[in-house]
């Protein structure tokens, strides 16, 4: 009997920061960084590049 939200967004501006290593990697950062090396060259993507 409830209402289903129209926007998964709650009417907010969905912003984000995008992920960019510095200093001293943490295991969220050496985790991010294996992720990238390992799945975006399948998806043709550089893993290195800071747009993707």
């Amino acid at each position: 009997g409830s209402e289903v939200p129209l926007r998964m967004t709650d009417d907010i501006d969905p912003s984000y920061e995008p992920w960019q290593p510095s200093g001293e990697p943490s295991a969220v950062d050496r985790a991010i960084a294996a992720t990238r090396k390992t799945v975006f060259p399948l998806l043709g993507l550089d893993p290195y590049d800071p747009r993707d």
